[in-house]
């Protein structure tokens, strides 16, 4: 595969004036700034959660980076709540930080180019750690490579990160009870939750069974609505929560991109789920009620439940219910179908937009060695879980035990989390001190190994879904951003009616044309061409 690169050219025109202004006026200083001590001083602005973390200078790590570069560092705090408003103003103005953390996302280093040092040329001799992470991980060089220029790095998170956020989980304990095996089809489903709604298997002598759920239907996103992840059953491969094409229906099949929306699958789909509530095996108001109220009752009496579409056992049914729900591997739509699943490859674990660096900034051979040191394993591992010893405590060998129960809502927890710059290798292991998260975790994590660990690696080596670093450029995205607003609203409504009252097999076709007449066909070839770009 090779890296994606992107037509900048009227968007460079567009900003080129502002940038350059900007960058001769805004960052430039000598090439040397100084302490009394005469030690160079570099200023790092981080975005993170101000409200439950110490300060950055509070931050024992932090200490590490300043021996690392025998410099003094002027951190500067940026609230996350406040950054999307503060950033524009930054960038217009040229002001920009020597380094900035999870505040410049890749269309902020796209259309301010001029502002941002090319790391490029860098990596290879001063950036050691970050040659390490490329060559660990080849995709998380493709996604931050912008006409063959790294203005901005990328994290990662610990490999647990990987893949899809969907699961379908059943009561095993209700199977078990009732003498039942883990179904393989959709007809096989049938019978079992047909079951589960008859045979009182909560065994509380009341019809309070719940046979399927999942979470009631945000109607602004395709991608929120974990109940797509079942297209999986007929062989799409979707790719729902942070793939820019994926959550909004489109999806690649032996190379070829289509969306689900008007496929013939995702009308099997629907015919289902409105089958279900015909035979009181889905609630009718199941797509309509208070998200908030939903997950409260889940929780509160998780074993009303029979199969959820959801995230993982302890977000839907809480630490009591968990371990009564495994998750069931891909389901066939019919016996002969080779079924898929959701997947998001490396888009939890890499995310853009994590370091950059100011062209004009001062004092670059003492900036190199902060960025290396932040990819560093054991400085990547700090800023992520919390500062060693205090907070984390290195068990050798690549292993790491976080010593907090509840790590981020500790406001006094040294660390950034998700905010980092720098990445954690796959050999490190991180466990948690506490039984308790440690059962939690070691269950979640073989759940989801056992249920969708083949399909996985399948897929990984398939032509069956779209590599993170495929993105459109300012003018496609925009293209993009207007088909998909004329899409969801409708699309969305049609299933929650045809859902609960029917209809599809009768509406079916004036529905593809008004999607196709809303300009989806028009979305399909653009994602196509970008893919054959960038992949092929």
């Amino acid at each position: 595969m090779k890296p994606i690169t992107k037509t900048i050219a009227a968007t460079a025109a567009a900003v080129m004036s502002l940038s350059t202004l900007a960058a001769c006026g805004g960052t430039s200083e000598s090439d040397t700034r100084v302490n009394s001590a005469g030690k160079p001083v570099v200023k790092i602005s981080v975005v993170h959660d101000v409200s439950n973390s110490p300060k950055m200078n509070e931050m024992s790590w932090t200490k590490e980076l300043e021996a690392a570069c025998d410099c003094d560092i002027e951190w500067t705090d940026l609230d996350t709540n406040q950054w999307q408003q503060q950033r524009p103003g930054m960038l217009t103005s040229g002001n920009i930080p020597d380094v900035a953390i999870c505040a410049m996302d890749l269309a902020s280093t796209l259309q301010f180019g001029n502002l941002f040092e090319d790391l490029k040329p860098h990596i290879d001799k001063q950036l050691p750690n970050v040659k390490k992470f490329f060559e660990t991980y080849p995709d998380a060089e493709k996604v931050v490579t912008q006409d063959g220029h790294i203005y901005g790095l990328p994290s990662a998170k610990d490999s647990t990160n990987l893949n899809s956020a969907i699961r379908l989980m059943i009561n095993k304990t209700w199977l078990d009870k009732l003498g039942l095996k883990e179904p393989t089809t959709w007809d096989e489903l049938e019978t079992v939750l047909k079951a589960f709604k008859t045979q009182d298997p909560n065994g509380n002598g009341k019809a309070d069974e719940v046979p399927f759920s999942f979470s009631p239907l945000v109607t602004t996103s395709i991608g929120s609505n974990f109940i797509f992840g079942m297209m999986g059953s007929t062989g799409i491969t979707t790719q729902l929560v942070k793939n820019t094409a994926g959550s909004n229906g489109y999806y690649v099949k032996d190379g070829k991109v289509g969306n689900f929306l008007i496929s013939d699958e995702y009308k099997s789909l629907v015919e289902l789920l409105s089958r279900f509530v015909d035979e009181g095996l889905l609630p009718k108001d199941t797509l309509t009620q208070d998200v908030n109220k939903y997950n409260a009752d889940v929780q509160a009496d998780p074993m009303t439940v029979g199969v959820q579409v959801g995230f993982n056992e302890l977000a839907s049914f809480g630490q009591d219910g968990m371990y009564d729900y495994v998750s069931l591997p891909p389901l066939k739509a019919t016996s002969s179908t080779e079924p898929s699943w959701d997947y998001n490859a490396d888009e939890f674990m890499i995310v853009n937009g994590r370091l950059s660096v100011a062209k004009e900034a001062p004092n670059k051979d003492a900036i190199w060695k902060i960025v290396n040191a932040l990819y560093s394993e054991k400085i990547s591992v700090e800023q992520y879980v919390g500062s060693i010893p205090d907070f984390t405590t290195d068990k050798g060998n690549h292993n790491y035990e976080k010593t907090q129960v509840n790590a981020e809502t500790q406001p006094k927890l040294q660390a950034i989390y998700g905010y980092f710059a720098g990445w954690i290798p796959p050999e490190v292991t991180l466990t948690s001190k506490d039984d308790t998260s440690r059962k939690q975790d070691d269950y979640m994590l073989k759940d989801v190994e056992t249920a969708y660990g083949d399909i996985y690696k399948t897929l990984a080596d398939s032509d069956d879904y779209m590599p993170s670093y495929v993105q459109p450029d300012t003018s496609q995205s925009t293209q993009l951003a207007n088909i998909n607003t004329a899409v969801t609203n409708y699309a969305l409504s049609q299933f929650s009616k045809w859902v609960v009252n029917g209809g599809v097999d009768k509406e079916w076709d004036g529905y593809v044309k008004k999607l196709q007449n809303s300009g989806l066909d028009q979305g399909v070839e653009t994602w196509q061409k970008l893919y054959d770009e960038a992949v092929k």
